[in-house]
């Protein structure tokens, strides 16, 4: 009967890892994109243990925390979001996961203020409830835009697409006192940041290192960036990827958002300019945000067309948190994305 043993995870332990990775996400991972992810990070190395078997030394499971700062009622609090949470096919049933997952857990809160998850209805979710964490809001995915021009290439083809688009007029990337600006300008976001966040209780700190490290630097996904201004002033902010269908057709996920003033009126004239630059493209634009949030939430249900309403779900997903004791999470004014994780 095999014994095992938690250690640290190395730079070294790539290879093996990457594999595990492979089998359970389907995804090849790099040697380059593990090095970002636990190595490289803006805060340093991220804080991760593997389980191996003391016989073979061969790694049976893996568990670890990405750091992620929130703002909290007026304070930046330590933060991080587990990931890579995996078993060796061969060990399952053999290794007692969840018991080193305990001690890990342990070990963290010892160093952070709050550790959140993402989970479904499956076993995860259980195994973390029963560690203590607590659920505090379902996600919803809202589709909010589907122009022809992405309905043709889907259905008809490049071509149609192509044509379709040429016969769209191009929207402004204005709205009355409001203008949208591409920029890659990581300083420029935490200056918006900074004069906005006291208009938030409880979401992710947004600081230049870790802007440009998880949303431009990510070698797993690279973000686009934009400003909206407000009569010339930086107003909010919009970071999206790109994801190609087996056509020319595009999905574009909105990794990030915020505005100054965290209300629906701010919401929806930022996702109604963005929307419209995008317009003439063949791209439909989703948001996954969590319920909890009426603002975020409630504009992105305006900004759904009537015909893809039905398309709006939630999908059984919780976000599941552990913190200390003295944290006290304003649950109903989370501004929340399911894309604030890394892959």
């Amino acid at each position: 009967m095999s014994k095992f043993e938690l250690r640290k995870t190395t730079r070294e332990d790539a290879r093996e890892l990457n594999a595990l990775y492979h089998i359970h996400t389907g995804i090849e991972r790099t040697n380059q994109q593990f090095a970002w992810e636990w190595f490289d990070g803006p805060y340093g190395p991220a804080p991760s243990w593997v389980v191996i078997d003391q016989d073979s030394r061969r790694i049976a499971a893996h568990h670890g925390v990405i750091p992620c700062p929130l703002w909290l009622n007026g304070r930046i609090i330590k933060a991080a979001r587990t990931e890579n949470s995996m078993v060796t096919p061969e060990y399952q049933g053999k290794v007692l996961y969840v018991a080193y997952e305990s001690v890990i857990l342990k070990k963290l809160m010892e160093d952070y203020d709050l550790i959140f998850t993402t989970t479904g209805k499956g076993t995860p979710g259980i195994v973390r409830k029963r560690l203590g964490y607590r659920s505090i809001g379902y996600w919803r995915t809202f589709t909010l835009h589907e122009p022809l021009a992405y309905l043709a290439t889907r259905t008809a083809g490049d071509l149609a697409g192509r044509i379709v688009s040429k016969l769209t007029p191009k929207q402004s990337n204005r709205r009355g006192d409001l203008s949208l600006e591409h920029t890659v300008n990581t300083g420029r976001v935490a200056a918006l940041w900074e004069s906005s966040r006291n208009a938030y209780k409880f979401t992710p700190q947004r600081d230049a290192a870790y802007l440009k490290w998880r949303l431009l630097d990510n070698p797993f996904n690279q973000s686009k960036f934009a400003i909206v201004t407000k009569d010339g002033e930086d107003f909010g902010f919009i970071a999206w990827s790109e994801r190609r269908t087996n056509l020319k057709a595009k999905d574009i996920i909105i990794e990030d958002i915020f505005c100054q003033n965290n209300d629906l009126q701010s919401y929806q004239a930022l996702v109604y300019i963005f929307k419209n630059s995008l317009d003439f493209l063949p791209a439909r634009i989703t948001l996954r945000a969590l319920l909890a949030d009426n603002a975020l939430c409630g504009a992105a249900a305006l900004n759904t067309p009537r015909r893809l309403r039905h398309n709006e779900f939630r999908n059984g997903a919780e976000l599941l948190v552990q913190t200390r004791a003295e944290v006290d999470l304003p649950i109903s004014t989370m501004t929340m994305l399911i894309s604030e994780g890394i892959n």
